[in-house]
């Protein structure tokens, strides 16, 4: 991909023959989905099979087999509840959830309610990682601040387009420097999708 990035082509792509639209790669995150908190939590529950969540720290989850917990458990509300309030669509918010905390079982996530990475740092990401008092308290910070006052607000330096997009437009261009973050956004997003019941009629918060 890289190499196709340089020579602005798309000669390694798998699907170079039949391309197809990345929907959540450049949807803006001030945007409402139609999934509720019972969509998202059953797809938490029986899509990703979290039927539980967790607490302490990952030696809880290394200890023994429970690849069935996750700080995602039940969530949903939370989710839905952070974009009627702060605007950071849920769909989004779970998709870039997911990747940033490992699907809400990451040493971040449990030990400090951090399901978002927020503040960690390369150079020391747990010690620098943020802790909340619960894990929706990340999901309202992120939507609110990471969303809202930042990634879409157009007077804030992080701001290139609302989208996850790219390193040409999008939350991709300072947020990560994964020139493919954006992509792996969508794909993890888009594996939500039971049968698209945001397609076309999604609905853009102004």
């Amino acid at each position: 991909m890289i190499d196709d990035y340089k020579n602005n082509n798309y000669n390694n792509a798998v699907n170079k023959n039949v391309p197809y639209y990345n929907y959540y790669q450049y949807l803006p995150n001030h945007s409402k989905t139609n999934y509720s908190a019972a969509n998202i939590n059953k797809y938490i529950r029986d899509g990703l099979g979290y039927t539980e969540s967790v607490y302490g720290n990952t030696l809880n989850i290394k200890k023994q087999d429970t690849s069935n917990v996750s700080k995602l458990y039940g969530m949903g509300t939370y989710l839905i509840y952070a974009e009627s309030q702060y605007g950071g669509n849920a769909i989004l918010s779970l998709g870039l959830g997911r990747n940033e905390s490992n699907s809400g079982r990451s040493n971040i996530a449990i030990s400090k309610n951090n399901g978002y990475g927020q503040g960690a740092v390369d150079s020391s990401p747990f010690g620098s990682a943020y802790g909340f008092l619960t894990y929706q308290g990340s999901i309202y910070n992120h939507a609110q601040h990471f969303v809202t006052d930042m990634y879409q607000n157009a007077n804030h330096d992080n701001y290139n387009g609302g989208h996850f997009g790219n390193k040409q437009g999008g939350w991709n261009v300072r947020y990560a420097s994964d020139p493919f973050w954006g992509e792996k956004k969508q794909r993890l997003t888009t594996i939500v999708l039971i049968n698209i019941m945001d397609f076309k009629i999604i609905t853009i918060i102004s």
